[in-house]
């Protein structure tokens, strides 16, 4: 094992003597995981293993549990952040594509590395005190106090594709510590329970006096991530017939999270208060996670929101929005539960011919912050362009497979098979002049489908016509038969 315990050591030396750096923890677990061939999760445990080890025996440098922590924290955000929202579950290109294994190797790591994250996260912040939290979001890592529900919320997500009642069983649990965590992180604030601290990510504020801020007492991607989880902890419980303990409580805090406001532009509110952007062309579009990847602003329900949130696009890309990889991709994702698919067809050509490189790798632009830094791949938009082609072809997180919902008017003709649905349903179809001519829809586990199309549809069976009802929103509802 000499080689290994050469380049622990190395991996030591990195760490300079003022104390722990972002960057170089990031470092020290990306030479480890490439030299080991180990996963990257794995290699992050093992260097925070060794820094809290000579934190605890007064190492070398006298590095602090605060050092570590602030460090740790950095390190989880930026593993929970843009990869997983557009790579895992903002994208969830990966089971909508019917390739399953993608997503069923994050969830492995839930059992071992979640739970050492989790603790650090949100045992560790709080032991060493105000120091600590002030130091954690002053370095802007505003991924970590929501990301472990960003992460669980993937759960119920999962479960909704496979209606895998056995893997919701076993991930339960997790989404029980998430809940408790909350619990005891969330304060009343004027009626309202609320996450505080929080940033929304990576955007920051003008204040009263003319100075910027990022730190807020709740924001709205906060309240959108809270919602799907508390209904995922309540239905999940209550599909598998078990009482979840902390029911009352979650119940009553859905009540008081706060509701959903517009600004002054018409705009979909980011923060509490009606801030003005210090950059009006931010990148992110967090802000917006009520609209993608969740369900909670849609058509039915708000349809005043769904203006506000195309309202919120339109400020960010008058000024500049979407120019990186990731971004394209999220704007993809955005504009095709916007129903536009034009506009999204937009930026899939932005994506391919100013953001991908010739080997089909999505680029991230140089940061102008950091000088030398040249474009760089990021996958996200690689993953994330994709769920958003498929989110233009079918969507489903209404209780409902809506066939083409956002065709852009240049795919005139074409097919797709295999593609997924919630609710446990694979469906094949061919479109002709710019209209929805035929399909196949199987069944996995024989639940009742919901379909909605703007073309007339007839329904059979081996050639039986099936008898369908067309419900209020004149969509066609009718049983299944499970693997048929």
């Amino acid at each position: 094992y000499g080689k290994e315990c050469g380049l622990i050591t190395a991996i030591i030396m990195l760490l300079p003597l003022v104390g722990l750096t972002a960057g170089q923890f990031i470092a020290s677990a990306v030479i480890l995981s490439t030299m080991l061939n180990i996963d990257y999760q794995v290699a992050v445990v093992i260097v925070a293993v060794v820094v809290t080890a000579y934190s605890i025996m007064g190492g070398l440098w006298s590095v602090t549990l605060t050092d570590f922590v602030q460090v740790f924290l950095i390190v989880i955000g930026m593993i929970i952040a843009i990869p997983f929202a557009l790579n895992y579950a903002g994208g969830w290109s990966s089971v909508t594509a019917n390739i399953e294994p993608g997503t069923l190797s994050m969830f492995k790591g839930y059992d071992v590395f979640g739970i050492i994250s989790l603790v650090v996260m949100y045992t560790a912040t709080f032991s060493v005190g105000q120091e600590a939290v002030s130091r954690f979001y002053a370095a802007k890592d505003e991924k970590a106090a929501k990301g472990g529900a960003w992460l669980a919320a993937h759960i119920w997500k999962h479960y909704r594709y496979t209606m895998d009642q056995a893997f919701l069983d076993r991930m339960m649990p997790v989404l029980e510590e998430c809940v408790l965590f909350f619990r005891d992180f969330m304060i009343e604030d004027h009626g309202e329970m609320i996450v505080c601290p929080s940033v929304s990510p990576e955007n920051t504020y003008y204040q009263a006096d003319g100075t910027t801020g990022s730190a807020c007492a709740g924001c709205t991607m906060d309240t959108g991530i809270l919602r799907d989880i508390f209904h995922a902890y309540l239905e999940g419980n209550k599909i598998l017939g078990k009482k979840a303990s902390q029911e009352d409580w979650v119940r009553e805090t859905l009540d008081k999270l706060p509701l959903y406001k517009i600004g002054k532009y018409g705009q979909l509110l980011e923060w509490r208060e009606d801030y003005e952007e210090w950059e009006l062309g931010h990148r992110h579009f967090s802000h917006l996670y009520p609209l993608f990847p969740a369900n909670q602003i849609n058509e039915y329900e708000n349809p005043e929101l769904v203006k506000a949130c195309e309202k919120s696009l339109e400020r960010r890309m008058e000024f500049g929005g979407g120019h990186t990889g990731w971004s394209c991709a999220w704007l993809i994702n955005l504009y095709a539960r916007l129903r536009n698919g034009d506009k999204a067809e937009e930026y899939i050509d932005y994506l391919l011919n100013q953001l991908t490189a010739p080997n089909m790798f999505d680029l991230h632009p140089p940061l102008e912050r950091i000088s030398g830094i040249p474009w760089v791949f990021q996958i996200d938009g690689n993953f994330g362009g994709t769920c958003g082609i498929a989110q233009m072809l079918l969507q489903s997180h209404l209780d409902e497979i809506f066939l083409l919902p956002a065709l852009p008017k240049n795919w005139q003709e074409g097919s797709i098979t295999g593609i997924c649905a919630e609710g446990g349903f694979e469906v094949d179809m061919t479109w002709e002049k710019g209209r929805f001519s035929h399909g196949w829809l199987f069944s996995k586990h024989g639940e009742k489908a919901v379909l909605r199309c703007r073309e007339e549809l007839e329904i059979s069976k081996d050639g039986i016509k099936v008898s369908v009802i067309r419900d209020e929103k004149e969509r066609y509802v009718f049983d299944t038969e499970k693997d048929a």
